[in-house]
């Protein structure tokens, strides 16, 4: 009885050392693939009237590499209070304006959407430390 219990226990740890190899040598083998770098900025105060494409135009005055972006990197999103908005800027590869606002930064810019309008302040941070909402409810934001 003994004897079958130790053959038993003795097969068991074989059988985990061999799996252990071989997962160590499927690890070695294919190094992992590294993620292409990307960062979420928020940006708050824009303009209620403002699409995706008008504020990535009044984007481009400030940091003309906002050229080569396009309107899937961008969502634009009510804001917890006023009527003002807030965008959710995700950047691949940070331009040389978004690669100065770290984790605990704040960037204040003026912009206007053309010549005629009036400059508009949107403060740019990727923190997230207060409320961001992510949907456009219908009617008044209540909370209970």
């Amino acid at each position: 009885m003994i004897a079958g219990i130790l053959i038993l226990l003795l097969c068991a740890i074989l059988a985990l050392q061999i799996w252990i190899i071989s997962g160590r040598r499927t690890a070695e083998s294919s190094p992992p693939v590294p993620a292409p770098e990307s960062k979420c900025f928020r940006i708050t105060g824009v303009p209620s009237g403002w699409s995706e494409a008008d504020f990535l135009d009044s984007l481009r005055q400030v940091d003309p590499s906002v050229e080569s972006w396009n309107n899937d990197q961008v969502s634009i999103y009510p804001a917890c209070c006023g009527a003002r908005k807030t965008a959710l800027l995700k950047v691949h590869t940070s331009s040389k304006f978004f690669s100065h606002i770290g984790m605990g930064d704040s960037k204040f810019v003026e912009i206007s959407r053309g010549a005629s309008d009036k400059k508009v302040g949107l403060l740019i941070d990727c923190h997230f430390h207060e409320l961001t909402p992510l949907n456009t409810p219908e009617g008044d934001i209540v909370a209970e």
